[in-house]
């Protein structure tokens, strides 16, 4: 019923200023009333504004990406579904929009858009080396199914650790975004795929607007290889950067600090914290099991003192209680100024106090809020002019400290209110922060470790993704942006989205490195393929999040400044520091293993894999290049340079000296062991008899599986030096059989 009561008073102070006579009077209406009402006001005009210019935002970085009607609108169709769907759970879960969760609209429109942007520019780049709608849509899918699943279960895990949080509508805001982004991913798989099923295939464009963009990477590729060691030194400044940060951090939790400085609320609160009284009450409730207790002179009298001993604490403005009323109410009695004192007995105090009701006729309502019936128990009313939550909680404590020391023991004191509330949802906050980001950490290491295979590659992935979020916290620090409802969703929240666009490189560059076993060049042709998507999404989401800064709420408008600032962050981690580290670290993915359908058969017909268990067959396989070779091509020629060995998984080579058939090989045999060993020229030419599948084995395979996996390498290594002893025995053999 308080916005029954804030709307009338409002209308009142309307009529009010309509007056003649009172035209020069300064009116404000402030309180905790008018703070609560004037924050779903804003929520509801948030939800509104927001969404509608995060679509427009989204919609116009698409057009620049694409330049094509179907690049805008199916991503704009698909989060579109999204956003209906969780706005439409929260319907009917009857849960309203808060402070925090009228971002959660936004982020759905921001990041739906993101992933879709990924999807569509794959399928826009294999139209353009044409072939068939079907086998195209199909491509794109296989190609991207895993990396779009695995980056959108990164960041539900990020936003979903916020739910370890306490308060409510920062565990509604997890709950909410994480339906949001698996009805991104629903959407993604089956409706986009879906309507481009239905569209004609687009025609190919020249990619001029990306040139600029290319020769950026390109130049920032060679600076990345060339020194390595900078982008080292980069992350030992921002670890030092976000350490000093770190500990300059504040948390602040008070509402009437949501707005803006310049908003009505805020001015008039400010106003009157000023000139009046303040306009942020507490509460001090002294209990006792004793009915009259508090009609005592003497408990009265270190009321007083107490009351006395609050008034002196630094914005405390005024204190009141049924000390105070009672003192009024002796004066008033004796019409004297004299008698503005507790009776000096329990009688007068009697006396007084069954008077009351005739002298404070007016105000009755208001004595008794502050006693029971019995006076057992009074309610202390310190109004004070702080709004800050570590000035409510430094006063709560000074309290306890006085009563212990002046109050009987037997005595229950509280120290309670709204603003202590929200001052210990400060320590909620905190505490939370800690639950919710170590969580995220945890769970995303260790799906990075099992992705990759390797702890040591889960830290490497790890190392790119904490850039944004300990830069995030060293700007709040250094710049006094404090620890709030809003702006503690960051970390976790740049955790989940920044480990998608490290999921997208890793998985390109994997593919890419398998192709040659240079790290350079596929660090390059990575950061030419995948850089460009990671540079549009991050854009995407960066301009998104600058629609926050429209918000009526000051912790919103700095959600979206640090997410703006998190966001290109991420690409620095993702583009100069990810690279850096991938140039020291060899990368094999589970996705590799997934695919890799063998059955026993390697372990059985190839002398190579003997003694291997299926799992390290697949290692070594991995850590190699399985290639389908056709029928009649010649794997090499004789006189070629050669570094590389090969082992026949299915299918058979004919060994030519010349135009001689020296003889031929079948599933199991390996050939071509010298040049691993020697690097010379080939003394013979191979070719394939009919469609064949050869594993390509070199040092920089062999490094891989010593670093990766050690049991695995000195299986092979004894398994190759028997069939190199086996073939010296026969060679041998034959050479005393001639003679």
């Amino acid at each position: 019923h308080q916005d029954d009561v804030v709307k009338r008073v409002a209308k009142i102070l309307a009529d009010t200023e309509k007056d003649e006579k009172r035209k020069n009077w300064q009116v404000y209406q402030t309180g905790t009333a008018v703070i609560s009402r004037e924050v779903v006001d804003t929520v509801q005009k948030d939800v509104r504004k927001l969404s509608g210019f995060t679509m427009l935002v989204s919609m116009l970085v698409l057009f620049a990406c694409f330049r094509r009607a179907r690049g805008v609108m199916l991503p704009v169709l698909t989060c579109g579904v999204a956003f209906v769907w969780t706005l439409g759970l929260m319907g009917l879960l009857r849960r309203p929009m808060t402070m925090v969760t009228l971002m959660v609209p936004s982020l759905i429109i921001a990041i739906g858009n993101a992933y879709a942007l990924h999807i569509v520019s794959e399928f826009f780049e294999r139209s353009a080396s044409g072939g068939g709608k079907r086998a195209i849509i199909t491509d794109s899918l296989s190609g991207l199914a895993l990396p779009v699943f695995l980056t959108v279960s990164t960041t539900m895990v990020g936003f979903g650790s916020l739910a370890l949080n306490k308060i409510d509508m920062i565990r509604e805001f997890a709950l909410f975004s994480c339906f949001g982004l698996f009805s991104i991913l629903l959407m993604a798989m089956t409706l986009l795929p879906a309507l481009l099923s239905l569209l004609r295939l687009p025609r190919a464009k020249p990619h001029k607007k990306k040139y600029f963009v290319e020769k950026v990477l390109n130049l920032l590729t060679d600076f990345i290889i060339r020194r390595t060691w900078a982008a080292y030194a980069l992350l030992g400044v921002i670890a030092a950067v976000a350490v000093i940060g770190i500990m300059r951090i504040e948390i602040q939790t008070a509402v009437i600090e949501f707005f803006k400085e310049d908003h009505e609320l805020r001015v008039n609160f400010d106003d009157v914290s000023e000139t009046l009284s303040g306009a942020y009450p507490f509460n001090v409730v002294m209990i006792s099991d004793e009915p009259g207790y508090f009609k005592e002179p003497e408990v009265l009298k270190k009321v007083e003192e107490l009351q006395e001993y609050l008034e002196t604490l630094e914005d405390i403005d005024k204190t009141i209680s049924i000390a105070d009323y009672i003192k009024t109410a002796n004066m008033t009695d004796k019409v004297n100024p004299l008698f503005q004192a507790v009776p000096k007995t329990r009688e007068g105090v009697e006396e007084i106090i069954g008077k009351m009701p005739e002298l404070f006729e007016s105000i009755l309502g208001q004595v008794r809020t502050s006693v029971t019936d019995d006076y057992s128990a009074i309610n202390i009313i310190c109004r004070t002019s702080f709004s800050g939550t570590k000035n409510f909680l430094k006063a709560e404590k000074k309290v306890h400290e006085y009563c212990r020391k002046n109050f009987s023991r037997d005595l229950t004191i509280e120290v309670t209110g709204l603003p202590l509330v929200i001052a210990h949802s400060a320590d909620a906050i905190a505490t939370g922060q800690v639950k919710s980001l170590s969580l995220a950490f945890i769970c995303v290491f260790v799906i990075m470790t099992l992705l990759f295979m390797s702890v040591k590659v889960g830290i490497v992935a790890m190392i790119p993704n904490m850039v944004p979020v300990s830069l995030n916290f060293a700007v709040m620090g250094l710049f006094g942006i404090p620890l709030s409802s809003a702006t503690s969703l960051i970390a976790s929240i740049a955790l989940g989205i920044a480990v998608d666009d490290t999921i997208h490189f890793l998985a390109k560059y994997n593919t890419e490195f398998k192709k040659d076993w240079n790290k350079e060049r596929a660090i390059r042709a990575t950061m030419l393929t995948v850089g460009q998507p990671i540079i549009f999404t991050s854009l995407t989401l960066g301009l998104s999040f600058t629609v926050m800064m429209l918000s009526g709420f000051q912790p919103t408008v700095l959600f979206g400044v640090l997410m703006v600032i998190t966001m290109s962050t991420a690409l620095v981690g993702d583009l100069v520091v990810l690279p850096a580290l991938l140039l020291k670290t060899e990368l094999v993915t589970v996705w590799d293993f997934v695919a890799l359908k063998l059955g026993d058969m390697p372990r059985q017909r190839i002398p190579l894999f003997e003694g291997f268990s299926k799992w390290q067959v697949k290692k070594l396989i991995v850590a190699g290049k399985l290639e389908r070779i056709p029928e009649g091509a010649v794997v090499f020629n004789e006189g070629d340079l050669g570094d590389t060995m090969y082992a026949i998984v299915s299918g058979g080579v004919d060994v030519v000296k010349g135009e001689e058939k020296l003889t031929d090989l079948s599933v199991g045999e390996i050939f071509g062991e010298m040049g691993i060993v020697r690097h010379k020229e080939r003394t013979a030419t191979i070719r394939t008899n009919r469609p064949t599948e050869l594993l390509h084995i070199n040092d920089a395979t062999l490094r891989r599986v010593q670093k990766r996996f050690p049991r695995t390498a000195t299986k092979f290594y004894n398994n190759l030096t028997k069939i190199l002893c086996e073939r010296l025995d026969l060679t041998t053999q034959k050479l005393f059989e001639k003679k």
